[in-house]
């Protein structure tokens, strides 16, 4: 994966108030190539993933994921080279039903500023997850439960006075337990459910903790036509609950995790 994001803005941030019931346009915003505030952001991402069966229960797998990236920010430049690997291992009770457990490293970076126009360092985390997990003979359903916990550093928290900027937190730790169903409720109707206990803990400098929902959850159906001249066409609902927390977020995409054979 290579991308690449350049954001020009103009010298000057021009700041309206708002009533939400009266709102009135805003002024256009000037784009001026080369103004100090514009910034430069360019990730070279490469992942390698490799799964072993050893037997007819154990799984082990193994990935390593590097990132090569710089960040031209005004009055910063964050670039270098970060590995982060991930390992997990699973046990097959029977066919059906596995006990899992993964580790992994996270890297984000934070590409907002301080008051003081200060870049905010990258973000680090570690993720522990162990659980059980089940599905059905023909593979169509699934049940999740497992416990976790996040470890990160330098986690950027969007500061609400002044707007438009943000404040570190040193450190972050986030621990709880999910639950998740997905997989075929009946032909052409799908299902995925998803929950999450959650307790995080982590104080600003200033000594504020960051308020964040205990539970947060998604659900998500969708119905697609089976027969007839609109085979195929469907549609969906949703409802998402989201947590507060970056960290929590990255939990959807996380760098390994043990798979049915």
């Amino acid at each position: 994966i290579h991308e690449r994001q350049d954001m020009l803005m103009g010298g000057v941030a021009a700041l309206m108030p708002q009533n939400p019931f009266a709102p009135v346009p805003l002024p256009l915003a000037p784009f001026i190539p080369g103004a100090q505030p514009s910034q430069t952001i360019r990730q070279s991402i490469f992942r390698v993933r490799d799964p072993v069966a050893l037997g007819e229960h154990w799984e082990f797998s193994a990935s390593v994921r590097a990132n090569n990236y710089i960040a031209k920010l005004p009055n910063a430049q964050l670039h270098g080279l970060q590995w982060t690997p991930a390992f997990g291992v699973l046990y097959k009770f029977n066919p059906q039903t596995a006990w899992f457990a993964d580790y992994s490293r996270g890297f984000q970076l934070n590409t907002s500023y301080f008051f003081t126009t200060d870049a905010l360092q990258p973000e680090h985390s570690r993720q522990l997850e162990t659980g059980l997990r089940w599905e059905n003979a023909k593979r169509t359903f699934t049940m999740q439960a497992a416990l976790y916990r996040i470890d990160a550093t330098n986690v950027s928290v969007v500061e609400v006075a002044p707007p438009g900027y943000n404040v570190r937190m040193p450190q972050q730790t986030s621990d709880g337990l999910e639950f998740s169903v997905q997989g075929a409720v009946a032909r052409g109707w799908d299902t995925s459910l998803w929950l999450a206990l959650s307790r995080i803990s982590g104080t600003l400098a200033t000594g504020y903790l960051p308020k964040a929902p205990i539970l947060g959850g998604a659900l998500w159906t969708t119905y697609t036509l089976q027969d007839g001249p609109l085979a195929g066409v469907g549609a969906g609902l949703g409802i998402t609950g989201r947590p507060a927390s970056r960290s929590e977020e990255r939990r959807v995409g996380k760098e390994c995790r043990s798979r049915w054979s």
